[in-house]
Parts: structure tokens; sequence; C-alpha cells
């Protein structure tokens, strides 16, 4: 499998004024009031990705992130504030997976 995801405030695409990481300074509550569900943005980061594929019983083999060089915003809402630094500045992703090796085995009882 091959993924492109962007990870960038989407807003900041077509409105100059926006950093790319605009939506990471929203607490929850906040952000699902000012979140569109004609323009859904999920706000994963890199890390919740990496644990979505392993989760998923896949293995990354290839990864490519992009990070700009603009600089974080210093008042990041605080569920942001536990992720590294290199990991919120990420705004592409490529990742490139296969099946696991142990998601390809059948479990021998299926019926329980």
């Amino acid at each position: 499998m091959s993924s492109r995801i962007d990870l960038s405030d989407h807003y900041s695409h077509f409105d100059a004024s926006l950093s790319p990481y605009n939506f990471l300074r929203f607490d929850d509550r906040r952000w699902r009031l000012a979140n569109s569900s004609l323009l859904f943005q999920n706000r994963l980061r890199r890390p919740d990705y990496l644990a979505s594929f392993r989760a998923a019983g896949l293995t990354v083999v290839a990864e490519k992130a992009w990070r700009p060089d603009e600089a974080l915003p210093d008042d990041l809402a605080e569920r942001f504030r536990a992720y590294e630094p290199e990991d919120l500045a990420v705004v592409g992703l490529r990742l490139v997976a296969v099946p696991s090796p142990n998601a390809l085995v059948e479990p021998e009882d299926v019926g329980g």
C-alpha cells in the first residue's frame, strides 16, 4: 500500500494568513466547533498514522516526511504538546507498507 497524507491545516492552502499548523492551536472542544463536515480535518500526526498502520497489520517499509521551514506556533493546544516537535512539524507524509508477516497467518480455530 502506498499513501500520501496531507497533515497540514487544509485552510492554509488557500488562506496565506494561516500557518500549516494553525489547527494545532485549538483544543478539541473549540476544534469541533470550527471543523467543517464539508472539509473535515482529523489532525492526526505522524505517530498516530504509524500506530494505525501497525494496528491494521501493516509494516511500513518506506517513509518520507515533509516539514516546512516554518516554526511551530507557541500556543499549541495541550493535546499536541506531548508530541515530539519533529513529529508535529510534519505536514506531508508518504508511507509504503506491506502486510506484517503475522497478519498473513490465519488463526487455527476461528470458531472460538
